[in-house]
């Protein structure tokens, strides 16, 4: 019996399909981050495949490529963001300001990417980059590669042109359609993930900023050892409980920062590029101008990590200052509460000799007023002796019941 979820996990393989790419043509793609997993982008999807006679789409669906008599769409659904491509055939100005699509203008969520890719058959020439890019200066640098054994070659500059779109022009000279779309595929996904990646360099830069001012109270706290322990203390605690907000604040930006970049630097080892005379390549451009970005954002993590670390080991140290601090404290106030204890039982021990006495002298007292008849038949010297008699009796006697009672207690 097959496992119910067999069929579904080897169509994996399958989805999301390449769009095969003939020049001439103008491919438009946008990204679009989702603040509600991408539903709302799910919906319009739906909505836009309604209007051309499917029926609606199952809530897993992730994907959805539509042929239609102005061209073809594609709409993906990614972690974070949602992706709509749009493929038409024709020739086009690559100078003239670009019109999206009405359902690319409706789309939902925030656009972070608006690539506008220009397809033709044969290499251009300076003049023809100069008419989708302008004129190349140090204000607008030109890149470019050759791609797959000189079959394609990419042209861009990175900049986002007067009508929000940022112009890539695509020549297949010698690359069928469906090879073409798939490095259509990874150029367009170079920009996704590049310009993903980089929402992650401003929280990078504040963080930064914040955990220079960490770093110099930490730094103070430490120095100042001669402030009372409990205060430096609180100001590591202060410290700590700040990184962690930090980390925690910036921890799924970095981490997804990374992820994408790494899928940029795997797309760009895929184009498999060669170098055009006289410009510089696009993966070189994205080592001087993207990688540093994304080492910052690293650097960043791991300055985060160390203060964390560092702010740990000074707690600790100063939780063993204050420790040894109590401990002996609390031996002092042991020895003063042992002391104390002696001068208490000095102090019974004298008062219960005073009872004794005390007690005794009472005892005696009733006890002569007993044998007082007694003088007439023995005479004052027998009285005498029977008092030395009860002396003798009593105070024994009392010194054994207070000691008795005291042992009890």
């Amino acid at each position: 019996m097959d496992h119910e979820l067999r069929v579904r996990l080897a169509g994996e393989a399958h989805t999301r399909p390449t769009v095969p790419i003939s020049p001439p043509a103008m491919v438009l793609h946008e990204a679009r981050f989702h603040d509600d997993g991408g539903e709302a982008s799910r919906a319009f999807a739906e909505t836009l495949a309604v209007a051309q006679g499917l029926g609606p789409l199952n809530p897993d669906v992730d994907h959805l490529l539509l042929e239609t008599a102005d061209g073809s769409w594609k709409w993906e659904r990614h972690g974070e963001f949602s992706t709509w491509t749009f493929v038409r055939s024709g020739h086009f100005d690559p100078s003239a300001a670009l019109q999206a699509p009405q359902f690319l203008t409706d789309a939902p969520g925030h656009r972070f990417v608006a690539a506008a890719v220009f397809v033709t058959a044969d290499v251009p020439n300076d003049e023809e980059l100069d008419r989708v890019f302008g004129r190349e200066n140090a204000e607008n640098e030109r890149v470019g590669s050759m791609l797959s054994g000189r079959r394609a070659g990419v042209w861009t500059n990175f900049r986002v042109g007067a009508d929000g779109w940022t112009r890539f022009l695509f020549a297949l000279p010698d690359m069928n359609q469906f090879r073409a779309g798939r490095a259509m595929r990874r150029l367009l996904e170079i920009e996704v993930y590049r310009m993903a990646a980089l929402f992650a360099l401003p929280m990078a830069k504040k963080a930064q900023r914040e955990i220079n001012t960490l770093e110099r109270l930490v730094g103070s706290a430490i120095a100042n050892a001669d402030k009372p322990e409990s205060e430096i203390l609180d100001a590591l605690i202060d410290a700590a409980r700040e990184a962690e907000r930090i980390a925690q604040h910036t921890a799924f930006r970095f981490g997804a920062a990374a992820a994408y970049r790494r899928i940029v630097d795997q797309r760009l080892r895929e184009f498999r590029e060669e170098r055009i005379e006289g410009l510089q390549r696009i993966s070189a451009f994205l080592d001087r101008r993207f990688a540093p970005a994304m080492d910052t954002c690293t650097s960043t993590q791991t300055r985060l990590e160390t203060l964390a670390k560092r702010v740990e080991r000074a707690a600790s140290l100063m939780r063993t200052r204050v420790d040894l601090a109590m401990a002996t404290q609390n031996q002092l106030q042991l020895k003063s509460m042992n002391e104390n204890a002696k001068a208490q039982l000095r102090l019974q021990r004298a008062v219960e000799g005073f009872s004794v006495a005390a007690i005794a002298y009472y005892a005696f007292s009733l006890a002569s007023a007993l044998v007082a008849p007694l003088s007439r038949t023995f005479g004052s010297a027998g009285e005498a002796v029977l008092k030395a008699l009860l002396v003798l009796i009593i105070v024994p006697a009392v010194w054994a019941v207070l000691k008795r009672l005291r042992e009890k207690l």
